[in-house]
């Protein structure tokens, strides 16, 4: 199997698109993002010494991203 082969097969265990999608830039915005992760993913593991999931690495992608990003909730 090539490596192509590889990323569409990898990309459909934890695939965020929906089926029922009707805007097409959507689902080609979901698409470039899920490829985006899986390569993110290669270098990480070719260029780290310790085994991390796929799964794991995009839950430690979106903490990061949200971790980053959140503004202060004010109470009151």
């Amino acid at each position: 199997m090539g490596g192509v082969d590889r990323a569409d097969q990898a990309m459909t265990f934890y695939t965020a698109m929906r089926k029922q999608q009707r805007k097409y830039y959507k689902k080609i915005f979901q698409h470039l993002l899920e490829q985006c992760l899986w390569n993110a993913y290669i270098l990480f593991r070719k260029n780290s010494d310790k085994p991390v999931l796929h799964v794991d690495f995009i839950w430690k992608v979106a903490e990061s991203i949200f971790l980053k990003h959140q503004t202060p909730s004010v109470c009151g």
